[in-house]
């Protein structure tokens, strides 16, 4: 999950893949929340898992 914070918050590669970008920033009550849709996550994480 650090990962992934850090590759959003600053534009960088996640192991050299391009990040999934969040549908919504600022959700929930602290405003600090991201939504992502399961498919951009799931399609980053087999990219991840087959270098």
């Amino acid at each position: 999950m650090t990962e992934l914070k850090d590759a959003l918050r600053h534009g960088r590669d996640l192991r050299g893949h391009a990040p999934p970008q969040p549908i919504v920033r600022g959700a929930g009550s602290s405003g600090t929340q991201m939504l992502f849709f399961l498919g951009d996550v799931m399609d980053v994480a087999e990219l991840m898992a087959n270098p």
